[in-house]
């Protein structure tokens, strides 16, 4: 292990720290394509790299305090990671041959074995109020043209 690592020990700091960096220097670097004025007359690329530093500096201070708190990495598993990418692209797939109904009802299905602590009943509940919810915003609420029951109905 390289030297200066081993005495960073809070992975969860040192990765939101860094990629809080990572973020905030990739806006400070998007912003500059527009111009930024004065603090008078703020132009177009004022705020975002206001905000861009900003999150450069939270990112420093939480990956300097990363060396000062202990934790341990956690264990990635990927069954619900697989799980969950998984039910996204059925929902993807499915939208237009199926329709928002059965689609949200599948992906929630899915998306909910993911858990730990998985019951069929809760799930299928959960199912049937996200797709009712979603059918009444999307549809019913703001008449996005998305079929309902796609080539089935």
């Amino acid at each position: 292990m390289v030297r200066g690592l081993s005495r960073m020990r809070s992975y969860p700091d040192l990765f939101s720290g860094v990629a809080l960096i990572v973020v905030g220097v990739a806006i400070i670097w998007m912003a500059q394509a527009y111009q930024m004025g004065t603090l008078r007359r703020m132009g177009p690329a004022f705020m975002p790299t206001m905000i861009g530093g900003i999150l450069t500096m939270f990112g420093a201070i939480i990956l300097a305090g990363s060396g000062r708190r202990q934790a341990q990495l956690p264990e990635m598993l990927m069954q619900p990671v697989v799980l969950i990418l998984s039910a996204i692209a059925f929902w993807a797939l499915t939208i237009e041959v199926l329709g928002l109904v059965p689609s949200t009802f599948g992906l929630v299905i899915v998306a909910s074995a993911a858990s730990p602590g998985f019951r069929l009943i809760r799930a299928l509940i959960t199912a049937a109020v996200a797709t009712l919810f979603a059918y009444l915003v999307f549809i019913a609420g703001l008449g996005m043209p998305i079929p309902v029951l796609g080539r089935l109905g």
